[in-house]
């Protein structure tokens, strides 16, 4: 069995790591291949204690801090709070997740989640199989115009990212190709910890794409089953 570390950046999500820790807790595949790695970030409500209440028999848990000194405000997911401070700050955590995992001589993939990302069971298992360096599952978000998925494609011309439309994705294999993905959920192995993550103002993953274009490395994305579920909390 491969080794696999879970990890996730997490800042103020008392009321929603209860959730996502049972969605990982509930994952079909041999604990002691798994280990989680939790990178606090300027966090002043009970999620630390509630990670280090989460205790079960994995290859490791390890829960680091990295704050910055330009504490960004709460995050209301509203106005201009998420694009100006939240995102800028996820790139910098995530690259450091990439970085432990880079380190880590036993473990040979990377699961890297948002905490309002709940994971099916068999979500390892569908991931290994796929058999792919850059690998994300289809997500749907459910923004006030609708409900809308995770993944683009860019436009050569006008370098202009264009989202998936229903009707694509229907006609779409089970396994795809996409340019950019908006986010949730990342899957990648040891030999794509050369691609850092990226302030965009759309988000710290559509910077990771669009390094990944420059490194001409594929980005693909599993249409089905459903693996996960984005709940936008």
């Amino acid at each position: 069995m491969k080794n696999i570390v879970i990890s996730a950046p997490i800042r103020n999500k008392e009321k929603i790591l209860g959730r996502f820790l049972e969605g990982i807790s509930n994952l079909d595949y041999p604990k002691k291949n798994l280990s989680l790695y939790w990178l606090l970030n300027n966090s002043i409500d009970k999620s630390e204690e509630i990670l280090r209440g989460f205790r079960e028999e994995y290859r490791g848990i390890r829960i680091n801090t990295h704050n910055f000194d330009d504490n960004p405000p709460l995050d209301k997911r509203v106005g201009d709070i998420r694009k100006n401070y939240t995102c800028p700050h996820l790139a910098v955590l995530r690259n450091i997740i990439i970085d432990k995992f880079k380190k880590d001589k036993d473990a040979q993939y990377l699961l890297m989640l948002d905490t309002d990302t709940i994971v099916e069971p068999l979500l390892l298992k569908h991931l290994l199989k796929a058999k792919k360096d850059i690998l994300t599952v289809l997500l749907d978000v459910d923004f006030e115009k609708g409900v809308l998925y995770n993944i683009f494609r860019l436009d050569k011309e006008s370098n202009e990212m264009i989202r998936w439309t229903k009707k694509e994705i229907q006609n779409a294999d089970g396994l795809f190709q996409v340019d950019i993905f908006g986010g949730g959920l990342l899957f990648i192995g040891k030999n794509m910890t050369n691609i850092k993550f990226e302030n965009h103002d759309f988000g710290e993953f559509i910077g990771y794409s669009l390094n990944a274009i420059g490194k001409k490395a594929k980005i693909w994305c599993l249409k089905e089953p459903i693996l996960a579920t984005h709940k936008m909390d």
